[in-house]
């Protein structure tokens, strides 16, 4: 019980201790508030040249309990600039705290300012005026109540733009606080706290983009001079942690840092680089024993850079991507980077030395050396063998998702990599050597298989002995020469020169064409199997020699000949091959210059080509009037050829131009529908199987129409004469002449014209569309034909004529010299009779 009463006692002393203080507190703010708030404005407008706009104002005594603080509600603050228009900055809440003793000693010293969700943009223009000045010249003289030892803030933006040295912070303070101690023109701060990097950006180059950093530092700033002395600066970006020392003078442009690294790793040397070049190595990591030191000294701005010094390392380390199942191991090399004397990129240069790693259980050792960043001189020894699957899992997976075999590498590169005269600057000597390598490409690529050979490098030349493989169901055998192999790395728009001999048992083209050799990714567009392009950048001299290859119907082999590509031409040189029962010879041209345009010219020389077969290849032109299965007969022709496609290589049937020199011999036309509606009048055997031992004519094809002169046919039913015109769309118009000998039912018809009749032929025509068509008497080529004749009798009855006058005129001589009067009279009569 006494127990009891005791804690009752003790608890109510409490409350009304509490009670006390806090009604001493609502009492000591009423008593001064007024007065509180009336010397917080006054000695603001003694220091502070810009508009300071505040929605509500209020004292509080228990939020920075025991002090008092006043709050600002909704704080804009305006540019210092003439105008004050800009907003520099603004604040939900701005708290500013004051000890209540020294309000009543009349000691107005503010203990503390804390500030939440707030946005502050500093600037300076490209003349060097800032927006951000606006204490006034004597705000740093003696004491004043701005000398402060605790500042806080919480979701503080600050952005600051310098538009005359071209370079910007971004930052969030997430929840920093901060140490103010001042002696003199010395402001000494210590800061710690969480922070958001947006971006650090130095002209182009952004650094800390979106990183989370950890600060805890020291340092003094001259408020005389604006200058910054870093006794110690703890920045941890990712894992690892950086100490910074040094000075900075913003207002000279000058720093003299030096930068080490604690327990880093290659991520967090990583963090360092400008985006740009951090993108290519993110989500690489490392493990093991990795180091960094750095040092910035000089000046910098819009032409200047400081003086750049880094030593970094690896000892033991393993080099890895999280999403792939390969690293490399024991990894050791020793590396040094500096921006030389001239600070930019002409005199940068990295050197790595004592390179040496492990892939599974295979060693690569080497070194580099980079320098002039501009040219890039190049001295790089890497020898060594690895495992291709290994290697490729360890970067990238843009092009290859797999990859088997092995290599050997034992090359030595050095010179510049970006001189216009790279032949007489780098020299590139070694071997690589490859072991049944197979890729799986990315996308709807076929895979390659079983790659053996070597790349042999001399002087820079690349020379490629027996490379050997497969694309898909396709193999080749290729040996050649490429002159200058670096340029294909170091210039834009440079041509791949290349002269090889390709040789192959089986090339399938539908293949290769929608997917290894198409021009962009088809699985995009499904209405166009493919497009058809010629690199501009190729330049190459190709032998071939090819077994058999395929593309649709086609079938070749024994394909031998030469193909020059240059300027997004090929040429075909005396290309020869077998296919469809025969023999072909083809020279020509394809010009891929204009944009979806493929101009192709041709000359073709086919011996021996069975007729049928050439009908299904083609899939019957199109049409199916006149078809594979209607004929028979070997093909021979030269032909001249121009025609174009579009880049989905679909036929521009307007511009074909063609002139044909052909003959069929052994020829068979069955079937034939036209033929058969003939073969009523005919007196032999039917016209649905005619056979015929040779056929020739000139054919041209022009403006969608093929142009038939006229031919005779000697067949076995008859001997036909045909001539007419075929359009590509198929409107028809022969004409044919028929030996009438061959018909017995004419004069039964009732509907057959006797004018019909020309001479000993039957004239016929065959007019329409292949789809409804009619066969009737050509009247008007019978006129043509009498007319015709009636010109040619005439002439042959002026000849007769002529020849009579000439006897006649002759007839003197002729009785001088046949006859004699005199002895006839003196004769026998019975000797005339004789």
């Amino acid at each position: 019980m006494i127990k009891k009463r005791v804690i009752k006692r003790i608890l109510i002393g409490i409350g009304l201790s509490c009670c006390l203080v806090v009604g001493s507190g609502i009492l000591f703010s009423i008593i001064y508030k007024n007065e509180i708030i009336g010397v917080f404005l006054r000695e603001t407008n003694k220091h502070i040249t810009t508009p300071i706009n505040v929605e509500k104002i209020e004292i509080s005594l228990l939020s920075k309990f025991p002090d008092i603080s006043i709050d600002l509600k909704n704080v804009t603050v305006r540019e210092s600039t003439n105008n004050h228009k800009g907003i520099l900055g603004k604040a939900k809440q701005i708290s500013v705290s004051f000890n209540p003793i020294d309000i009543i000693n009349k000691n107005y010293s503010v203990s503390g300012i804390h500030i939440f969700d707030a946005e502050v943009t500093l600037k300076i223009d490209k003349y060097g005026h800032s927006n951000y000045l606006f204490y006034k010249k004597d705000s740093t003289s003696g004491n004043t109540i701005f000398s402060l030892d605790n500042v806080s803030a919480k979701n503080l933006s600050v952005d600051y733009l310098d538009e005359k040295s071209n370079y910007r912070v971004a930052l969030v303070a997430k929840n920093v606080s901060s140490k103010l101690g001042q002696k003199d023109k010395i402001l000494s701060v210590h800061l710690e706290g969480d922070l958001i990097s947006d971006e650090i950006k130095v002209n182009k180059r952004v650094f800390f983009n979106n990183k989370s950093l950890k600060i805890d530092s020291e340092f003094e700033v001259d408020l005389k001079e604006k200058s910054y002395s870093f006794k110690s600066l703890l920045v941890q970006v990712d894992k690892g942690k950086f100490d910074v020392s040094g000075n900075l003078d913003p207002s000279g442009k000058s720093l003299d840092l030096k930068i080490i690294g604690l327990n880093t790793n290659f991520q967090s040397i990583n963090s360092l680089l400008s985006s740009d070049l951090a993108k290519h190595f993110e989500g690489y990591n490392t493990k093991g024993n990795v180091y960094f030191t750095g040092m910035v000294r000089g000046t910098y701005g819009a032409n200047r850079s400081p003086h750049v010094n880094v030593e970094f390392g690896a000892k033991k380390a393993s080099f890895f991507h999280p999403q792939y199942n390969r690293q490399i191991n024991n990894l050791n090399l020793e590396g040094h980077f500096t921006s030389g004397k001239k600070n930019n990129s002409s005199s940068y240069r990295l050197d790595i030395k004592n390179f040496f790693c492990t892939l599974e259980d295979k060693q690569l050792q080497g070194s580099l050396s980079l320098q002039n960043f501009k040219d890039y001189h190049m001295d790089l020894i890497l020898k060594g063998e690895a495992d291709v699957n290994t290697l490729m899992l360890l970067f990238s997976k843009k092009y290859t998702q797999t990859a088997f075999g092995n290599i050997k590498i034992d090359i030595h590169v050095h010179g510049k990599l970006r001189d216009p005269k790279l032949t007489k600057n780098i020299n590139a000597n070694g071997e690589i050597e490859l072991g049944n390598i197979s890729l799986v490409l990315t996308g709807k690529k076929l895979p390659l298989n079983k790659l053996n050979g070597s790349l042999i490098l001399r002087n820079n030349d690349l020379a490629i002995s027996n490379l050997t493989g497969f694309v898909g169901n396709s193999d080749f055998r290729l040996n050649g020469f490429i002159n200058d192999i670096s340029s294909f790395f170091t210039q834009k728009n440079l041509k791949y020169k290349m002269q090889a001999d390709l040789q192959a048992t089986f090339l399938d083209f539908d293949e290769l064409l929608k997917s290894n050799f198409a021009s962009r990714d088809t699985t995009t567009n499904k209405t166009s199997p493919y497009e058809f392009k010629i690199s501009p950048k190729l330049d190459l001299d190709f032998n071939c020699e090819i077994d058999m290859l395929k593309f649709k119907r086609f079938r070749g082999r024994q394909i031998i000949g030469n193909v020059e590509i240059k300027d997004q031409i090929a040429v075909l040189k005396n290309v020869s091959f077998s296919s469809m029962g025969g023999n072909l010879k083809i020279s020509g041209s394809v010009n891929n210059k204009r944009k979806n345009l493929v101009e192709t010219i041709s000359e073709a020389s086919l011996s021996n080509i069975n007729v049928d077969s050439v009908f299904y290849v083609f899939k019957n032109f199109n049409q199916n009037w006149l078809v594979d299965k209607n004929l028979k007969g070997q093909l021979d022709a030269d032909i001249n050829l121009y025609m174009n496609f579009d880049r989905n290589l679909v036929l521009n049937s307007k511009s074909l131009v063609a002139d044909i020199h052909t003959s069929i011999a052994n020829g068979e036309l069955n079937d034939f529908e036209p033929m058969m509606e003939l073969s009523k009048f005919v007196e032999e055997e039917s016209l649905a199987q005619m056979r015929f031992s040779k056929m020739s004519n000139e054919i041209k094809i022009e403006n969608r129409t093929i142009y038939l002169p006229q031919m005779e046919i000697r067949s076995n039913v008859s001997n036909i004469l045909v001539s007419g015109t075929h359009t590509f769309d198929n409107d028809i118009d022969y004409h044919l002449s028929v030996p009438l000998k061959s018909f017995i039912r004419i004069s039964k018809k009732k509907n057959f014209d006797q004018n019909s009749r020309q001479g000993m032929n039957l004239l016929l025509k065959l007019h329409g569309h292949t789809s409804d068509y009619t066969i009737s008497y050509d009247t008007k080529a019978l006129k043509d034909n009498i007319k015709r004749d009636f010109l040619d009798e005439g002439k042959e009855w002026r000849n007769l004529k002529k020849r009579d006058r000439h006897e006649k005129n002759q007839a003197p001589e002729l009785e001088e010299e046949y006859f004699d009067f005199e002895e006839s009279e003196s004769a026998p009569p019975n000797n005339v009779n004789q």
